[in-house]
C-alpha cells in the first residue's frame, strides 16, 4: 500500500472517528506529510511496508540534528501513532517504531508570564486607544475597540486557550451567572467564570455593536468574536491584536495570548488560590501539569524568607552581643 494512501486513510480516521480538532488534524497531516518526503527523498520509499526499524532511527537522527526538542518530539509521537494504528488494524505486520525509543532530551522550561502591572498598562492601553475610521464603515472600528478589550478580559479573566476563546459561541456564556462552557483539548467540556461588571458591561456593549455591523452587512453565525468582515475571529487575528497593545504599553517581552493564560494562573497561585481549582479553570487532565506553576522568582523567595522565616521572630541578637 502506498504511505501517501494509508495517510488519508489514518486522517479520516483521526477526523470521523477520533473527532479530533481541525487544528490537531492539520497538525498530524503535516507531520505525516514530511516524514512521507524524508524517507521518499533519502530511502526512496513510498510504500508503507518499505519503511523499516532502520528508517525510523535515521529519522529520529534527523529530528534531533534539524528541531528544537519540543518540535522533535511531537513528530516522532505522530508517526509512531500512525504506525501503530496500521498494526492495530493489520495494514502492515508490525509498526518499525517497535523497540525503538525517543532519546530527546527536552529542557523544562518554566511558563512566561507577565506581572499585575504588565497586565494593567496591556489593557489601559486598548480601553484608551482610539477606534478611529477604517474604510469609511460607521461603527465598525468602534465595535472591533470593544472586541479587543474584551478579548483582553476573557483571556486574562478565564485562563482560555486562544482557539478555544475563538470557538465561543453565544451558547456558552452563560450572561445571567457570568459561566463560560468550555470545550477543550479531546473535546472536553470545563467551566470558567467571569465576575467582574466592569467585564459584563463591555460584553453588552459588544454584542450591540456587533448586532448591528453584522446586520450591515449581511452577515449572521454563532460565534462571539467576530473580525471587521464578520468573519468568526481567528487566532492569528488574536495574536496580531494583543501584539498591538503590548507595543502601544511599550512592554519589550514577547506576549502571546497563552502568556495570558500561564499569568492567569500563576496570579491566582500566589493569592493562595488552591492547586485543584486552577487545575479546573485551565482544564489539566492530571494535577502534574498544573505544578508547573509552582514557581516563584529569586526575588519572592527572598522576600518570603525575609517575612515568614522564625529566625526573625528571635531578635537582632548576635555576636557582639555574646
Amino acid at each position: 500500500m502506498k504511505y501517501k494512501e494509508a495517510v488519508e486513510f489514518y486522517i479520516e480516521h483521526c477526523d470521523r472517528q477520533r473527532r479530533l480538532s481541525v487544528h490537531t488534524i492539520r497538525s498530524y497531516s503535516t507531520v505525516l506529510r514530511k516524514f512521507g518526503e524524508y524517507v521518499e527523498r533519502e530511502f526512496i520509499v513510498d510504500e508503507l511496508e518499505g519503511v523499516s526499524r532502520n528508517i525510523v532511527r535515521k529519522y529520529l537522527g534527523y529530528l534531533n540534528d534539524n528541531f528544537a526538542p519540543g518540535t522533535a518530539r511531537h513528530h516522532f509521537t505522530v508517526v509512531r501513532g500512525f504506525f501503530s494504528y496500521m498494526e492495530e488494524i493489520e495494514y502492515i505486520n508490525e509498526s518499525p517504531y517497535n523497540k525503538v525509543h525517543a532519546r530527546i532530551k527536552e529542557p523544562k522550561k518554566l511558563p512566561k508570564t507577565l506581572s499585575l502591572e504588565d497586565v494593567n498598562k496591556i489593557l489601559v492601553a486598548a480601553y484608551s486607544c482610539d477606534p478611529g475610521v477604517w474604510n469609511g464603515s460607521d461603527g465598525m472600528e468602534e465595535m472591533i475597540h470593544y472586541r479587543d478589550c474584551l478579548v483582553l478580559e476573557f483571556l486574562f479573566n478565564t485562563g482560555l486557550r486562544v482557539q478555544e476563546l475563538c470557538n465561543l459561541q453565544f451558547k456558552d456564556f452563560d450572561i445571567s451567572t457570568g459561566t463560560i462552557y468550555v470545550f477543550g483539548k479531546g473535546s472536553k467540556e470545563r467551566k470558567c467564570y467571569i465576575t467582574e461588571q466592569a467585564i459584563f458591561d463591555v460584553y453588552k456593549k459588544y454584542t450591540e455593536l456587533r448586532n448591528i455591523c453584522m446586520k450591515r452587512i449581511g452577515k449572521k453565525h454563532r460565534f462571539i468574536f467576530v473580525n471587521r468582515f464578520g468573519k468568526q475571529m481567528s487566532a492569528q487575528t488574536a495574536r496580531l491584536m494583543i501584539e498591538k497593545y503590548v507595543k502601544i504599553a511599550d512592554i519589550k517581552k514577547k506576549v502571546t495570548p497563552h502568556v495570558f493564560r500561564h499569568t492567569f494562573a500563576s496570579l491566582l497561585l500566589e493569592e493562595g488560590v488552591d492547586l485543584k481549582h486552577i487545575q479546573c479553570y485551565l482544564g489539566h487532565s492530571t494535577i502534574a501539569t498544573t505544578q508547573i506553576y509552582l514557581h516563584i522568582s529569586d526575588e519572592n523567595a527572598k522576600e518570603v524568607l525575609r517575612n515568614k522565616h522564625p529566625r526573625a521572630a528571635l531578635g537582632p541578637e548576635g555576636f557582639g552581643s555574646v
